[in-house]
């Protein structure tokens, strides 16, 4: 983010820390910020609504592009970048931030759980305001960025099943029974997996790979090479859709002839594509996937987030044995598929 960018970000964050002090505003929520055309990330939209009144809210936002932050702008006044903050006074976002908040009407804040923020919020103006926390992708232990998960806490943490709120209860000591509760995320709400089939539309066994940060793209090749069996198996790949393509990668699936996307929605590619299987690491979607019924298969690597392979959410194959027939006996454990799905989801 350029310094412009910073400069203008921060002069609106400064104007409205002042307006903090005259209005009546009692609720805030934090927003990332990151589409032209879909301005607000759709794992906020669980407290966030286009319906919401210009001045009914303060905005905590995270966002990098000053077209997307000036278009927010324009119809919710009430707006405090916090990158900009981080930008000028990388050591002073919590002081600045509760001076200001101190001197307002604010007593109720809701975020999801970035890892990037949670200090910051757990420990803004305590017994005064009171922060909510939604859950918006898998947590672990095992994931470094994620640390301060289970060392901070919000006033009341929503997640997303039982199988979550024993894993943060267990793992961090400030929360219980009573301050974690079960919250269906809003993009699952509308799922029937009861009615889904293992039915297939064709002879194929459709296999979607995701791109994932920390997984090399020699990954995706090393299996991709053992799995070029045109008659048994279509390969789709899907980028990261908050990352730009690499074009060298994108040569790479043309002149395969594999399919790719980037941008689509994931439940829309499940269900136009008819996917059975996703190969994947440590991505929220191997939790996500039994839900429609296709299998999370992951090849054993130093990838694999350790919680999956200790609590047995996702099929395991050695890199060193032949794949396909391995794929083959997999795509035949329905019942195991089950399991997992009511481990997670039950």
């Amino acid at each position: 983010m350029n310094l412009l960018t910073n400069i203008v970000f921060l002069i609106i964050t400064l104007l409205t820390f002042f307006k903090l002090i005259l209005n009546n505003i009692k609720e805030a929520k934090y927003l990332i910020l990151f589409n032209k055309n879909n301005l607000v990330d759709e794992r906020c939209k669980i407290y966030f609504s286009k319906k919401d009144l210009s001045n009914q809210y303060l905005y905590f936002c995270r966002c990098f592009n000053l077209s997307v932050g000036l278009n927010f702008f324009s119809n919710y006044k009430n707006l405090i970048f916090l990158n900009s903050i981080e930008y000028f006074f990388p050591s002073k976002v919590r002081a600045i931030t509760s001076f200001f908040l101190k001197r307002s009407q604010i007593k109720k804040i809701k975020t999801i759980d970035d890892y990037r923020y949670i200090s910051l919020f757990s420990n803004l103006v305590k017994n005064k305001i009171k922060i909510l926390g939604f859950m918006h992708g898998r947590f672990s232990i095992n994931l470094k960025n994620q640390s301060d998960l289970f060392k901070y806490n919000y006033d009341i943490y929503h997640v997303w099943s039982k199988y979550f709120k024993d894993k943060i209860i267990e793992h961090n000591k400030n929360y219980n029974q009573r301050n974690v509760i079960i919250h269906k995320p809003k993009f699952l709400k509308n799922l029937n997996d009861r009615k889904l089939s293992f039915k297939k539309k064709n002879k194929k066994i459709n296999i979607l790979f995701i791109e994932e940060k920390s997984v090399p793209f020699s990954h995706f090749k090393n299996i991709y090479l053992k799995l070029k069996n045109r008659e048994k198996f279509n390969i789709i790949y899907k980028f990261r859709p908050n990352d730009n393509i690499n074009n060298k990668i994108t040569l790479y699936l043309k002149k395969n002839q594999i399919k790719f996307f980037h941008k689509k929605n994931i439940f829309k590619i499940f269900k136009d594509e008819n996917v059975d299987i996703i190969f994947a690491t440590n991505s929220t979607l191997i939790i996500l996937a039994p839900l429609f019924k296709i299998f999370p298969i992951t090849i054993k690597t130093k990838y694999i987030l350790k919680d999956y392979i200790d609590d047995k959410l996702v099929f395991i194959i050695n890199n060193k044995i032949k794949i396909q027939k391995e794929i083959m006996k997999i795509i035949k454990k329905k019942s195991e598929l089950i399991k997992i799905k009511n481990k997670i989801w039950n």
